[in-house]
């Protein structure tokens, strides 16, 4: 028995059928067999995750919806089915209870193609009779899959037919700046009277441009702009269609002032594919709205490499360690005397795609994600570990690790600390942790309670990039702080700048007074080793010394030291 007429095909992705779930409808899939293979989440959830599994036929279907459907509906359809099996069941409206609860829905049939498998999947939505913000939103994703499919084709057929290599060709998305708004505030007939203008003010401008409205009720337009001769000649038509707008549009009983984004992409040069195409220029198109508005971009490979880059780190960042893609570097700190006496422990990042990722990139990304959790463990118990194995060497050295707020904040943090140092084997007093002086000035009692537990486990506390935030200096003397760190920023123009010489003295004094040791970070010159000196600063961290190193590397160059 064939349950679905064949109805127009839609090519998507299996992956794009997912959007299925994030919607509160009743929604069944099956395959050419009419075997169910989709239920979706919302269905399961009223139902029972149980109640319906995936595999069996149309006809046990319909024996499990008699348990829930009013008899008569069930029996109109039964005897549908049977006397006529092409019969489409769509429009039919039917009574069914879940929980307790009556709902009247109306069968809407849809047939898919998942182009990752060739797989036919025809849909079976059971759409509520009230109009939802849900299936509006099921309508404006069907819009969107209809509008690029009809794009697609309008594409190839110009292309098998028109296209020439020495010239090339630009498709060109348009989009009403606050389309939403706009709509919301005319009628279905001014609307209409709005796209036939905006299509026309398009010709006008660009007269050779193959046209497309193939979305013109969200306020979207797509065109093909063909023989372009240079970039600098597509500018001018974009310049043009802007300064078109600039004027408002005569309505019926009223006039409106648009404005556009656009976003273009040129033919073969930028791409190689119509779907690359397409997907360059929506790229170009949404950066354009963004920006403001009233505006057009063209797609280029810069624009490409600043758009992805983020997504492909926040992406790629929960299999990095896996693959082995993160690895630690120590950046020796010394004594007055240049001796080797601690090393700070920096993490680096080698993507197989972009190179090297600063960790000022891939870092708050880490934070913002929760993953930062994971990765701040492993690089702890990392650097307690080549600490643990230096000592058994005989390298007498502290490793200083830098420690996440997000760290600090999570529950028993101060156990998961004991618990790396019980694991390695290394005395508490041979780690350091690092907080900036900003973390620990926000939810300020919360992470010093969290820090002094820290403290307590004989752990050492430093505060990095002290002199930058905003610290009281009522507070600082209950802080279970061991060491402040002077920001670099005051190092750098400590011989030019008499005004940050003050502030390293200042910030000297005031750790004194506290018996905090103090560190300079980021020397460069000896003439900034030498007034450092003068202040009387302990610790100097700095490429004047040394770079970050490998760890075979630190222990080449502490025993050079010893033994010298």
């Amino acid at each position: 028995m064939q349950l679905f007429k064949k109805r127009k095909l839609l090519n998507i992705t299996a992956r794009e059928i997912q959007f299925l779930d994030n919607l509160s409808l009743s929604i069944l899939g099956f395959d050419k067999k009419n075997r169910l293979i989709y239920v979706s989440r919302y269905l399961k959830d009223q139902i029972g995750h149980d109640t319906i599994q995936t595999g069996i036929t149309n006809l046990e279907l319909l024996d499990f919806l008699i348990s829930i459907v009013n008899p008569e509906d069930i029996r109109f359809l039964k005897e549908n089915l049977k006397s006529d099996p092409s019969w489409d069941p769509t429009g039919t409206r039917f009574r069914y209870r879940i929980n307790g609860k009556l709902y009247s829905s109306k069968i809407i049939l849809d047939t898919l193609i998942l182009k990752d498998s060739g797989q036919e999947v025809s849909l079976f939505f059971l759409k509520e009779q009230r109009e939802t913000p849900e299936t509006e939103h099921l309508s404006h994703i069907k819009r969107s899959l209809t509008g690029n499919f009809y794009l697609q084709e309008h594409l190839k057929n110009i292309f098998d037919h028109q296209y020439t290599e020495d010239r090339q060709t630009a498709l060109f998305l348009l989009s009403i700046d606050q389309y939403e708004q706009i709509q919301n505030n005319l009628t279905e007939e001014e609307l209409k009277s709005m796209n036939l203008i905006v299509q026309e003010r398009l010709k006008r401008k660009n007269p050779t441009m193959d046209l497309i409205s193939h979305r013109w009720e969200e306020g979207r337009y797509a065109g093909i702009l063909p023989r372009v001769e240079s970039i600098t000649e597509l500018a001018k038509r974009m310049n043009a269609i802007l300064t078109a707008f600039e004027h408002p549009i005569l309505l019926y009983t009223s006039s409106r002032k648009l404005q556009v984004s656009m976003g273009l992409t040129l033919y073969p040069s930028r791409c190689s594919s119509i779907q690359n195409m397409i997907n360059q220029a929506e790229m170009a198109l949404t950066i354009a709205a963004r920006q403001g508005g009233n505006r057009y971009i063209i797609y280029s490979q810069e624009l490409k490499e600043g758009q992805h880059r983020p997504h492909l780190i926040h992406n790629s960042l929960p299999l990095a360690l896996e693959r082995e893609e993160m690895f630690l570097r120590y950046q020796p700190r010394v004594d007055s005397r240049g001796n080797i006496i601690s090393v700070e422990t920096l993490l680096r990042w080698y993507h197989p795609v972009l190179g090297m990722v600063s960790p000022g990139e891939f870092i708050p990304l880490a934070e913002d994600s929760g993953q930062i959790i994971h990765v701040g463990e492993w690089v702890l118990k990392q650097a307690c570990l080549q600490a643990k194995k230096w000592m058994l060497n005989g390298i007498d050295l502290v490793v200083s690790v830098n420690i996440s707020p997000i760290q600090i904040h999570q529950f028993n943090s101060y156990r998961v600390i004991e618990q790396i140092l019980k694991e390695t084997g290394l005395p508490p007093e041979r780690l350091e942790l690092e907080v900036t002086e900003m973390t620990l000035m926000n939810h300020l009692e919360k992470t010093v309670n969290a820090l002094r537990k820290i403290h307590n486990l004989g752990v050492r506390i430093s505060l990095d990039d002290f002199g930058t935030g905003f610290s009281s200096l009522s507070y600082l003397g209950t802080f279970p702080v061991d060491i402040l760190k002077i920001d670099q920023s005051f190092v750098k123009d400590i011989i030019r700048n008499n005004n940050h010489k003050s502030v390293v003295q200042a910030i000297y004094d005031l750790a004194r007074s506290f018996r905090y040791r103090i560190i300079a970070e980021g020397v460069e010159t000896a003439e900034q080793v030498e007034i450092l000196k003068q202040i009387g600063c302990d610790e100097f961290q700095g490429f004047y010394y040394h770079k970050p190193m490998t760890s075979e590397e630190v222990e080449d160059l502490y025993i050079m030291r010893v033994v010298s």
